[in-house]
This record gives structure tokens, C-alpha cells and sequence, in this order.
């Protein structure tokens, strides 16, 4: 069995049938302790697209991820040894993207830690608007200077500090900057001061820089592969809408692994508030370009050019995986894997030819009839992954 905790139940040619394929969580240790920096909200993990791209390319190939997240497809790429190429609309996910691929070393974080005097006076205003039921005054500052130090230095070593200082701004445990508070999903103020009252709980100091050093050897203790440094030297990772993928030559991209947006689901750029304000981006500088819709036939029209850009990008023959979950729309569970194959059968079948739907179990292996699935109504909770191939 391969590292990867995904396995095939059958290999057949594509019908109607689903194939399963299961994910055993014991097996995570696998894979590269970066993945663990820093993920968002209903990220997958890093065995799915590793499965994927072990399957369909070899070393040296290109992989493109279109809704990059938080880089998982791209950062598996690299460990893997192909080129990584990435982008998101959302300017967040690409920069803890890019950060991933060019890690910074231990001693290169200390170095630049050492040069930071935290302790220079702040104006409180902000302070006391927005992050006092987050931390403690002198957390607050230590948090301050180090966001206008990794603004004023446009090196990997500060964009690394970034992703570091972005994993632990708000958590459940005292490795965090914060007060008790949840790990993946930033509260709002008045949130966080509800349940700093219903644990009675005051924000305490936490020193920045210590837990800085401690989660930068944590997510580096495996190390920094030499692959890494040398793909992500060819990588490319943009802030792009993936119907404008312009960044890319035409019909140089190997395979496609990636995750989109689905129709009706909530809105999570104001979970990431925390993170937006310390990279300094504003979300109205980009939230037109992120997909909005609440039904499935403008979530289908979306897709339609998305897929039409991804067709010029990729070579012919070359596959692209699209990981997909079951949307609940006006209480019915609708099945986006098989919406989007019907599409691509009946508006883009001169680019794309459908060749399986696999489902993502844990820990069991089965094959079962689609059909029966939709029956027992539990699919709504697996991921469900369309691999077309480039005609």
C-alpha cells in the first residue's frame, strides 16, 4: 500500500456506479509536519490530493490548484516532487500558500525575532474596539510590532513568521496568543466576550516570541526537504479568480487537484477576520471575486467557466480531480459530483470526458450502488471527488 491512506476499491471503466475509497486518519503522520502550520475551515487533508497525484503524474510534472486554500494540493506537489502552481481569490490563501513552499528555517526565525523590539508604545484605540476580549495589552503589542515587521519585510523569512504568527492567533490552548477562544473560526468581539464571561475568563499575557519558537520547530520537525526549496523555486502562486487563470501557458498544467467553492455554503471570509487584519488585507478588496450563489444552477454556470479556463490550462490527456460535498439546499441533499459530470457531458464533452466519481470514506472500503446512497441520506458528510480527463 502506497503512503497514501486512499485506496481504490476497483479500477473500471467510468459508469453510473460510485466507487469508494476510504481514508484512515491513523495514517496522517505521513505526511510533511508543514501541512500542520496553519489550515482553514473545511480544509481536506493532505493524503487526498497525495493519492491523486501519485496516481496521475510523475516528478517533475506540473499540478495546479485553482482554489488553493491553504495550500495542502501545493505543498503535497512539492514534497512529491512536481511543480507546484496555485492560486485563490481570496489573497489570504495565497500568501499562507506561497509561506508554505518557502519555509523558513529555526535559525532563520530567531535571527529575525532578535532584531524586534516588542515593547515600544502602541495606540490603544484599536485595542480597545476590536481585540481586548482576544488578549492581554502586552500580548497585544508584542502582536502589533511583529504584524508591522512582517509588513515592512519582503522577505521568505517574514512571510514565514507570518504563517507562524497566523496559526496561533486565536486557539483553545495556552500555546495560543489568545484567551480560551475556537482554533480554525475567529469569533467576533461581542462572540469572544460572551464566552470570555461564561468561562469567567480575562485575557492573560501570552509571550509572542517563545510560542512563536515553539510552533516554528513543530512544524519543522521534519525538516525542510531539499525538493521543496527546488519546486518552489519553479513554483507559481497567484490572488486570481480561477476563471482567469492568465498566469498559466496554455496546455502546461499535468493535473488538476483541487476543492471549489459549493452553492448555499456560508460565507467564511468573516471567520478569517483575525487573519485578514494581521496580513493587512481588507476583504472588500477582494470579495468580488469570490463565488456567491445559493443555488445549483449558478453555482453550475460558475463551474462552467472555471472548468472552460482549466481546459486551455491542461494538457490533453491530463486529468483533473475535483473534491467535492454534497450541498443541502432548501433541505434537499444534492450530489455536486453528478452535477457537474452532467454538465460536462452536455456543455463542455469537447474538452472533458468523465472517467470516475470515487467517495471518501474512513477506515472501510466498499462498493456500493450511487443510487442506495442517496437512500440512506449519509453522503452529506463524505467528500466526493469527479475525475475528468482532458480530451
Amino acid at each position: 500500500m502506497s503512503r497514501s491512506a486512499l485506496q481504490l476499491v476497483d479500477s473500471v471503466p467510468f459508469t453510473r456506479k460510485t466507487l469508494e475509497v476510504s481514508f484512515d486518519s491513523s495514517q496522517n503522520e505521513d505526511s510533511h509536519s508543514l501541512h500542520y502550520s496553519l489550515s482553514f475551515p473545511d480544509s481536506f487533508p493532505a493524503e487526498i490530493p497525495s493519492f491523486f497525484i501519485n496516481k496521475y503524474s510523475r516528478r517533475g510534472d506540473v499540478v495546479l490548484d485553482p482554489f488553493c486554500g491553504a495550500g495542502a494540493t501545493a505543498l503535497e506537489s512539492a514534497v512529491l516532487g512536481r511543480t507546484p502552481y496555485a492560486s485563490d481569490a481570496n489573497p489570504l490563501a495565497a500568501r499562507v500558500t506561497q509561506a508554505k513552499l518557502e519555509p523558513a528555517d529555526l535559525t532563520e526565525v530567531t535571527l529575525a525575532l532578535q532584531m524586534l523590539n516588542l515593547r515600544r508604545p502602541i495606540d490603544l484605540k484599536i485595542y480597545n474596539e476590536f481585540f481586548s476580549p482576544f488578549y492581554d495589552i502586552d500580548t497585544f503589542r508584542e502582536l502589533l510590532h511583529l504584524r508591522e515587521f512582517v509588513h515592512s519585510t519582503d522577505t521568505p523569512t517574514a512571510k514565514f513568521l507570518e504563517l507562524v504568527a497566523l496559526s496561533l492567533l486565536h486557539g483553545h490552548t495556552a500555546g495560543y496568543f489568545s484567551a480560551y477562544s475556537l482554533p480554525q473560526v475567529a469569533l467576533t468581539p461581542e462572540k469572544q466576550k460572551d464566552l470570555n464571561n461564561k468561562r469567567h475568563q480575562t485575557p492573560d499575557y501570552r509571550a509572542v516570541m517563545p510560542r512563536i519558537l515553539r510552533k516554528t520547530a513543530s512544524i519543522l520537525r521534519d525538516g525542510i526537504p531539499s525538493v521543496i526549496r527546488q519546486q518552489s523555486a519553479r513554483s507559481k502562486v497567484f490572488a486570481s479568480d480561477a476563471r482567469d487563470l492568465s498566469y498559466i501557458d496554455s496546455g502546461t498544467v499535468n493535473l488538476i487537484v483541487t476543492a471549489p467553492p459549493l452553492p448555499g455554503e456560508p460565507e467564511f471570509v468573516q471567520d478569517l477576520w483575525l487573519k485578514l487584519w494581521f496580513s493587512g488585507i481588507q476583504s472588500r478588496s477582494f470579495a468580488d471575486r469570490l463565488f456567491s450563489s445559493s443555488t445549483v444552477e449558478g453555482w453550475k454556470e460558475y463551474m462552467n467557466e472555471v472548468l472552460l479556463e482549466s481546459a486551455r490550462v491542461t494538457r490533453s490527456g491530463s486529468r483533473g480531480v475535483f473534491v467535492l460535498r454534497a450541498a443541502r439546499i432548501d433541505n434537499k441533499s444534492i450530489l455536486l459530483d453528478e452535477e457537474l459530470m452532467n454538465l460536462v457531458e452536455e456543455n463542455l464533452s469537447r474538452y472533458w470526458e468523465p472517467e470516475s466519481i470515487l467517495v471518501h470514506h474512513e477506515k472501510t472500503a466498499k462498493l456500493k450502488d450511487a443510487q442506495a446512497e442517496r437512500d440512506q441520506r449519509k453522503v452529506h458528510q463524505r467528500n466526493r471527488v469527479l475525475v475528468l480527463r482532458r480530451r
